[in-house]
């Protein structure tokens, strides 16, 4: 039997429902599909549908997987025991990852919908996928209630410590190389919509992300050669969220060579946001490039470096320009050397551009002061 995959013809391609996946909304169909994910066959049709699963869905090296869009859907049942991977074994304290789908290497995932599970919080790294292996591409994919409950919910103490969130990620691409993840949508997320961690050449094309507890997309340490791009962020209205946020760390875990290019970035329906849009948080980063993106918030447009400003701040080679910013306290703020802002227009209500570092570039901005309404 032979189906099509993004208009060409698949040869070797099986429909899940004639394998013994039932895919009805009742039954668990996770050793079903799991079953089949690891048979012979490479390439794995799932047509509309709701398919529930308890375990994690393991996707081999080398496999296709896909569905009718919006309507397969994968839903975490309950009770659930998902497969735990580790996250940073080295550092005491940090959870480890339990995805719903873990995808390998040389892997094609697209067009379902993966829907956490509502019933009770977990103080677990939910990821709804976790891409673990090489050249892989991930496309129109839809994630959903990632471990996201309210926040007087999320305000609980951790056994490693106080956290201000159930950790769920939509999509978390962790040490993976060559990866490409396009047209995508993450929604409330209990933590990330999408994360990078020990990954190099990385494109986020035309995804979209909202409605995240902390952060759209988070770029963690030993990130390299990624690119983001025509991407919309509308994050939740609350303070402890950004639209992106870098996270790298010092020696071989810095954040390295990042294009962030055409995005959307801000508050959805007018809401106010006393948050950063693009920020970084200890400023262990080098060559940032941020161009032609649109960018709206009640906070700080873009903040790299760390604040206050400390000795830790390695932050070196960003260049900003042709961006739109409209920002109600400071429009660009970098605690760094060798920084290029130009040609941007920016609207802002404090400062329009505050520069710490050395060997700095401020020139063809259009800077506009908008008093803003204080309560």
């Amino acid at each position: 039997m032979s189906f099509t995959f993004l208009g060409k013809p698949i040869s070797d391609s099986v429909n899940a429902k004639n394998y013994g996946v039932k895919g009805d909304g009742s039954t668990n169909d996770t050793a079903a599909i799991n079953a089949l994910l690891s048979s012979s066959h490479k390439s794995i049709y799932f047509p509309t549908g709701t398919y529930i699963f308890t375990g994690t869905l393991v996707v081999p090296n080398g496999k296709k997987v896909y569905g009718d869009g919006a309507n397969t859907i994968f839903k975490l049942g309950y009770p659930f025991s998902l497969t735990s991977y580790d996250w940073r074994p080295q550092e005491t304290g940090h959870l480890t990852n339990r995805p719903y789908m873990y995808v390998g290497a040389n892997c094609t995932v697209s067009d379902f919908s993966i829907y956490g599970d509502t019933t009770e919080p977990k103080d677990e790294m939910h990821v709804a996928v976790l891409v673990h292996g090489n050249n892989t591409v991930c496309e129109n994919i839809r994630t959903n209630n990632i471990n996201y409950f309210p926040e007087d919910i999320q305000s609980k103490v951790h056994p490693y410590g106080p956290i201000e969130f159930c950790p769920g990620f939509g999509m978390f691409i962790f040490g993976a190389d060559n990866v490409t993840v396009r047209n995508c949508k993450f929604t409330n997320n209990g933590y990330q919509g999408i994360g990078t961690e020990d990954a190099e050449n990385i494109v986020i094309d035309g995804c979209y992300i909202g409605d995240g507890f902390r952060t759209g997309i988070q770029i963690h340490r030993g990130s390299k050669r990624i690119v983001v791009s025509k991407c919309i962020v509308h994050n939740e209205n609350s303070n402890k969220s950004a639209d992106i946020t870098f996270h790298g760390a010092s020696g071989d875990e810095n954040v390295d060579r990042v294009i962030i290019s055409d995005c959307i970035l801000g508050p959805k329906f007018g809401e106010d946001r006393l948050i950063y849009s693009i920020s970084t948080i200890w400023g262990y980063e080098h060559n940032i490039t941020i161009k032609g993106c649109d960018i709206k918030t009640q906070g700080v447009g873009i903040f790299l470096g760390t604040e206050p400003p400390e000795e830790t701040s390695e932050l070196t080679n960003v260049v900003i320009t042709g961006c739109n910013i409209d920002a109600a306290r400071r429009g660009v703020g970098v605690d760094g050397d060798y920084v290029v802002v130009t040609g941007n227009l920016i609207k802002y209500g404090t400062n329009d551009v505050v520069i710490t570092g050395e060997n700095k570039e401020v020139s063809g901005n259009l800077s506009i002061y908008v008093p803003r309404a204080t309560s």
